[in-house]
């Protein structure tokens, strides 16, 4: 009511009147009616960061064990809000360091928005393997440190959360986590079509992204299969889709085509003595040269002043989101000078892209990783290609490049011909041949063509995202299709190479096995050298 009285209160019969029938009449059909708009009232706006402040707690032997806080890493705040069903958006992006609160972000997520609302859900890690270990070591953990999930006895609380101990009754199992209210988590690995069909959810979290086969089972992309999971959901505007990763290799990394694909959301650190904000990266640190104690420091572009690893905590909590993507030909510097101007900057029109929420969490800002063990891990991988992926992936929360001698694509691109397209095939070659080269993330091919002249037509050509270093695994299988396939013919036919080539000079014994298992096709081994 107005004057902020219960229904109840405001139409208790009035004594004098207790006794006339109409009255009374009229005062029941007024309960029944108040009664009634509050059944049909819409739930109150569920924030799942408020929520998780609230009633989480984290086990002991977690990097922070007791209630979560939003202090410990405030730009979890946004993605959790962004997350939550009140949002209109429906798909949320993080990609990130190791070890920086990615998983957790899903964790109270999911925590509060099934304790809150009756709806299927479904967490898919790479394997299934690791869907059991992560609801074991991680999920189930904040359940029996949190009354509200797990209840307590002592103090007479019963937990959202149904116990593994009711299983005939009901409960949860080692695939399936089910709430009081009927919601339900399901567990699911990218590996196993069998976990990723037949089940219409309204939440999936997919995690570790970038680590996924690209196929499941011979079925297709796991990606593919898990989107179908929340389509009726998606097309009536309730489902949330929420992809986590570490990246991996640029080329061919799932977790920053998505991330480059949204509003690219960079958090902006802030000055803790002046208004300045700025994205800060490892480059614009002051490191020492001759080794530790490093005395890492990063100077505030605006006024000048010195900042280290003990200021990160305040760093932080002056820190904002900004959503970095270009529209119209504008986007935010990488150092914001003033409030008025990352005012500016906060309220601008994202246009689509405010539906696609994109978040980096990185090294530099990580909590739980100082500067000086930035700067230790990074001289460490110095001059070793495999240490040095590994700090940037996991440490820096970047894609690693690898560094090719890919020639001027206009110098190429200058001698394309117009009279077929790739891979239609051509009129004129009589010869066909298939090549490979090898690299460490995957392997390129070209097909071409030649006429008894010995001119030379390029077919088809492309690159095959995997590792190589295993034979019949990564980039392997894939190059198995394209043998198998053969040279495009004009109309849509392919035709039986005459001879396929595979450079050995790099992860040999994999070229090895990968030839002598399709020798009856033509297979050899080449050793590629520079020049002609």
């Amino acid at each position: 009511m107005p004057d902020g009285s219960s229904p109840q209160s405001e139409f208790t019969p009035d004594p004098a009147f207790a006794s006339d029938p109409a009255y009374v009449f009229t005062m029941n059909a007024l309960a029944v009616e108040a009664a009634a708009l509050d059944a049909l009232a819409p739930p109150p706006p569920f924030d799942p960061g408020s929520w998780a402040e609230a009633h989480i707690r984290f086990p002991e032997g977690s990097p922070k064990p007791g209630p979560y806080r939003h202090t410990t890493a405030p730009f979890l705040v946004e993605p959790l809000a962004r997350l939550s069903p009140e949002d209109p958006c429906q798909d949320v992006v993080m990609i990130k360091c190791a070890q920086s609160g990615g998983t957790v972000t899903a964790d109270l997520f999911l925590a509060g928005v099934l304790s809150n609302l009756r709806a299927p859900a479904m967490m898919i890690q790479p394997t299934l393997g690791q869907a059991k270990q992560w609801a074991e070591n991680k999920f189930w953990p904040i359940i029996e440190a949190s009354p509200a999930l797990g209840g307590d006895a002592e103090q007479g609380i019963i937990g959202s959360v149904l116990p593994r101990s009711a299983r005939t009754e009901g409960g949860s199992t080692g695939l399936k986590i089910r709430f009081m209210n009927g919601s339900y988590l399901m567990l699911a690995g990218a590996e196993s079509p069998n976990t990723l069909r037949q089940h219409t959810v309204r939440f999936l979290i997919r995690d570790d992204i970038s680590g996924w086969e690209e196929d499941a089972g011979g079925e297709g992309h796991p990606i593919a299969i898990s989107d179908k999971r929340v389509d009726l959901n998606y097309a009536l505007g309730l489902a949330k889709k929420f992809d986590i990763s570490t990246p991996l290799i640029l080329r061919g990394c799932v977790i920053t085509a998505k991330y480059e694909a949204s509003s690219r959301g960079r958090w902006y650190m802030g000055c803790v003595h002046c208004e300045a904000r700025f994205d800060l990266r490892i480059e614009d640190m002051q490191i020492a040269e001759n080794g530790p104690p490093w005395n890492v420091r990063y100077d505030c572009p605006a006024c000048g002043c010195e900042h280290t690893h003990a200021d990160k905590r305040a760093m932080n909590a002056r820190g904002i989101w900004i959503h970095t993507r270009e529209i119209d030909g504008v986007k935010p510097p990488r150092v914001i000078a003033t409030e008025e101007e990352a005012q500016r900057w906060l309220t601008r029109d994202l246009g689509v892209y405010a539906m696609r929420p994109g978040f980096w969490i990185t090294g530099e800002m990580n909590p739980f990783l100082t500067w000086e063990m930035l700067a230790q891990k990074q001289a460490d991988a110095k001059g070793d290609p495999k240490a040095e992926m590994v700090f940037i992936n996991l440490d820096l929360g970047r894609p690693y490049e690898v560094e090719t001698l890919t020639p001027d694509w206009e110098k190429l691109y200058a001698r394309r011909t117009t009279e077929f397209s790739k891979g239609e095939g051509a009129w004129g070659p009589l010869v066909f041949t298939l090549t490979v080269d090898v690299q460490r993330d995957g392997l390129y091919y070209l097909i071409k063509g030649y006429d008894a002249e010995e001119r030379g037509w390029y077919l088809d050509w492309g690159f095959l995202a995997g590792e190589t270093a295993e034979a019949f695994k990564g980039a392997w299988p894939k190059l198995d299709v394209v043998a198998q396939r053969g040279a495009p013919l004009p109309g849509g036919a392919q035709i039986r190479f005459d001879g396929i080539g595979v450079d050995g000079r790099y992860n040999t014994d994999a070229v090895h096995k990968w030839v002598a298992r399709n020798h009856q096709g033509g297979a050899k081994g080449l050793v590629g050298d520079p020049g002609w």
